[in-house]
């Protein structure tokens, strides 16, 4: 195919990938799990070999890029996929996904943060800083809590599986369906599920407060934990009136095509 824009976004668990026509057309579609980055380029090669792509121009948006010195690397290794490559941020994807305007976007996923901006192009970020020291409210974070309560031998089996951070944050669904049911860990996984949902809500209104934003506060969201309609809800109706709600724009991968069409 000629004419053809990618856009990558990966996750902490999910690398999604769509291939569109100059016109912005949904050619192909296609997620699988995420990988290290010494092996992305090789997964996109072959990704792309089956489709029998050779893109104009890709955009790829990640985690962990948040040094210029490691999104020029990447490009780098990825020049051979297309005959434009870019490397962004996952925040720049998740702004372009979700809002593309002044106010605040929650990103809960494997991992979480919220990042605004205002009228004037300034930006404030709060939360982000990774499993070790932060991810509050995070996909992981709740798996994690969850852990902390069963057995010890449960927990160190989740430890060192070959992509623990993946495998924990998977457990989220898990407290999700607890928390709705009625069984003997119900109102403990109600418990976590509830802080996870304060905790985004309050990373949006401290990155509110941080900009200075006024009035009604446009929100938006990205991420496959703020994807779930019961989850989502709770963390919205913890923002209060002062916030307008509004749905994503796209989806990640999508956007990062756009950009891939404006190379």
């Amino acid at each position: 195919m000629t004419d053809t824009f990618v856009g990558v976004d990966v996750g902490g668990t999910w690398l999604r990938v769509v291939a569109v026509d100059r016109g912005g057309r949904v050619l192909r579609r296609g997620r699988v799990r995420s990988v290290s980055r010494e092996v992305l380029p090789g997964v996109l090669e072959r990704l792309l070999r089956t489709w029998r792509l050779r893109p104009s121009a890709l955009v790829l948006g990640s985690t962990g890029l948040g040094r210029a010195a490691d999104r020029r690397s990447l490009e780098r290794r990825l020049a051979g996929l297309a005959r434009r490559v870019r490397v962004v941020t996952d925040i720049e994807l998740t702004w372009r996904a979700a809002l593309a305007g002044p106010g605040v976007v929650i990103l809960a996923g494997t991992g979480s943060f919220a990042y605004g901006r205002d009228a004037r192009g300034r930006s404030a970020r709060v939360g982000g800083l990774g499993p070790l020291l932060g991810d509050e409210g995070s996909a992981f974070w709740i798996g994690r809590e969850w852990l902390r309560g069963r057995p010890e031998r449960e927990a160190l089996a989740y430890a060192h599986r070959p992509r623990p951070q993946a495998a924990i944050a998977a457990l989220a669904r898990r407290v999700e369906r607890e928390a709705a049911g009625r069984g003997p860990g119900a109102a403990r996984a109600r418990r976590i599920v509830a802080q996870a949902q304060a905790a985004l809500a309050l990373q949006a209104k401290a990155c509110a407060s941080l900009l200075g934003l006024r009035g009604r506060v446009p929100v938006s969201w990205h991420g496959g934990l703020m994807a779930h309609d019961a989850f989502r809800r709770g963390v919205l109706r913890r923002l209060g009136p002062r916030f307008a709600i509004r749905p994503p724009a796209t989806t990640g991968e999508v956007a990062a095509a756009a950009l891939a069409r404006r190379l």
